[in-house]
């Protein structure tokens, strides 16, 4: 993947040197690759780097486009996902609602889009700790999400765990689990009980579990992200040292010293 990703960034970049020497620094395709370039970049977690090109790619754009253009929209959206992994909430939130704007003045509602932009604005305020606001944009996105694509999207499910780890974040833990059962009866159904994408969420339940101090309930879907895990990658991957790591603290969180020494152990030993 990493190699696939250099070879990209290599070709985009090479594109990029061939157009300015054709047309120089204005031409709307150049918009296109930057873009490209940022958007790679901002895989490879090099996020301010990334910015560099996002804010000139759009800067081009807005030489092209009208103001209320789906192209302006997306690239607001990839610059605040790039803010935001750069941990730059207040500017990743300027950016979202701002596209949220955008999209509102589109001929014809993009409402899963809408709902996208809700869920990261969510995550936006949960990172600045504003909860309240936190839980109207989940509720937003989650009725946006449902009208657009059923309610048995994963889309859906996405949001389910989100709205769990706000619960555990504000401690609000009564019904805790039926976002959870929720959330996995929604992805079960849609990829099957051992998929990959399953197991990720079996991990993040229990991490969320973990942290709320229910460490008797993080077991099961700990072991459950285990079992997957050894079955599409390695009992000796990194990932499932992490896995190894999770299980043995909440056996000794549990008091049950045996078990957290032998998963302690084998996590050391990946």
């Amino acid at each position: 993947k990493l190699e696939s990703f250099e070879r990209a960034l290599e070709c985009y970049k090479y594109a990029e040197t061939i157009l300015l020497r054709l047309y120089g620094e204005e031409h709307p395709d150049l918009a296109i690759v930057k873009e490209n370039i940022g958007r790679i970049l901002l895989a490879k977690k090099k996020a301010h780097e990334a910015l560099e090109y996002l804010r000139k790619s759009l800067e081009l754009k807005q030489k092209s486009f009208p103001p209320d253009s789906m192209h302006i929209v997306k690239s607001y959206l990839t610059i605040a996902s790039a803010e935001h992994t750069q941990g730059n909430y207040k500017g990743a939130l300027r950016s979202y609602e701002h596209c949220a704007e955008l999209l509102k003045k589109q001929p014809k509602l993009n409402i899963s889009l809408l709902a996208k932009v809700n869920r990261e604005i969510a995550s936006v305020y949960m990172g600045l700790e504003q909860y309240d606001l936190a839980s109207t944009h989940l509720e937003e996105a989650l009725k946006q999400f449902i009208q657009a694509l059923g309610k048995d999207s994963p889309e859906v499910a996405n949001v389910y765990l989100l709205r769990a780890d706000l619960k555990v974040r504000t401690k609000k833990l009564d019904d805790l689990s039926t976002d959870v059962k929720n959330a996995v009866a929604i992805l079960v159904k849609k990829y099957g009980k051992d998929h990959p994408h399953v197991g990720k969420a079996y991990k993040q339940i229990g991490v969320l579990y973990k942290e709320a101090e229910q460490y008797k309930e993080a077991l099961p879907y700990l072991e459950k992200a285990l079992d997957i895990v050894d079955s599409y990658i390695s009992k000796d991957s990194e990932e499932a040292s992490d896995l190894y790591f999770l299980l043995g603290d909440c056996h000794y969180y549990l008091n049950n010293l045996d078990q957290a020494g032998k998963y302690l152990s084998h996590a050391a030993r990946i």
